[in-house]
């Protein structure tokens, strides 16, 4: 559920890019079969220079239902297929894309049972906010529409900007890396204690080419230690939102504005 790494240089898409390298690249199949460029990246966020990005940028806003509309159902279409011949798939890319996806299959009567493979989720729900859906309710809908048991969903807490990923646990806490240190901050900056709500910051010492000193847009709440397991360090509690105010930023807020909802309705495209 992301764009092709070999074809783009956002984060989100190296990061699953991996997957190339892990498995046979005949086994590893993208939403968007595209190249994304910085040009394109830019039109597409109408931030256009001279005329003929204008034109184009219109052309882009035209299309980007069609585009959307026909990876989801390609995707639909390959799961479809992998239930048919009982192989698990490993399933990567922002929640906000798997939530279109499992409301068009809700939409036209579809489900498939693939109990045996696991999704990995990243990068939050961005300009898709108001959509999200608690993290206990999103992966009872992944369970419905998937037949993917709940201990096999994870959701990671990872931005551009940080060196380090966020896993979750079997308890779907997110584990914050020790090379990282954590902060929540109240409204005036002020540092908060564990277990107070606030706005999540970082020191990240690894980066060279940036000063490692974050403040997000991230509305948090951190624990001493995980509830769920026994593993050390402090952790994220399960849900993690936005603060109100802060636009989505980073690699899924792009790919959020890659497939905006405007013309949902259009004729059936081929799948491929």
């Amino acid at each position: 559920m992301i764009p092709d790494p070999r074809q783009t240089n956002l984060t989100i898409a190296s990061l699953f890019g991996i997957a190339y390298d892990l498995y046979n690249p005949v086994n590893v199949h993208v939403a968007l079969d595209m190249k994304i460029t910085t040009q394109f990246l830019r039109m597409q966020r109408d931030e256009t220079i001279g005329i003929s990005e204008k034109i184009k940028a219109k052309a882009l806003s035209t299309i980007s239902p069609l585009v959307q509309r026909n990876s989801d159902i390609k995707i639909i279409h390959l799961l479809e297929q992998i239930e048919k011949t009982g192989k698990r798939v490993n399933l990567a890319g922002p929640p906000f894309w798997l939530d279109r996806i499992l409301e068009r299959m809700k939409k036209e009567g579809k489900s498939v049972h693939i109990p045996d493979s696991q999704i990995l989720t990243g990068g939050g729900w961005k300009a898709e906010e108001n959509k999200r859906l608690p993290e206990d309710s999103f992966r009872e809908k992944i369970t419905e529409f998937l037949g993917i048991p709940q201990e096999r969903y994870h959701d990671v807490y990872a931005m551009s900007e940080c060196s380090s990923v966020f896993l979750g646990c079997e308890g779907h806490y997110k584990h914050i890396p020790p090379v990282v240190v954590p902060l929540v901050l109240d409204e005036d900056l002020n540092q908060l204690d564990y277990e107070q709500v606030g706005r999540f910051a970082f020191l990240d010492p690894l980066p060279d080419s940036y000063p490692g000193f974050i403040i997000t847009g991230d509305r948090v709440k951190i624990l001493e230690h995980c509830p769920k397991c026994q593993r050390e360090g402090p952790v994220l509690d399960v849900e993690v939102t936005r603060m109100p105010g802060f636009e989505g930023r980073g690699c899924a807020a792009v790919m959020s504005e890659l497939m905006k909802q405007d013309g949902e309705e259009h004729t059936t495209f081929p799948v491929g």
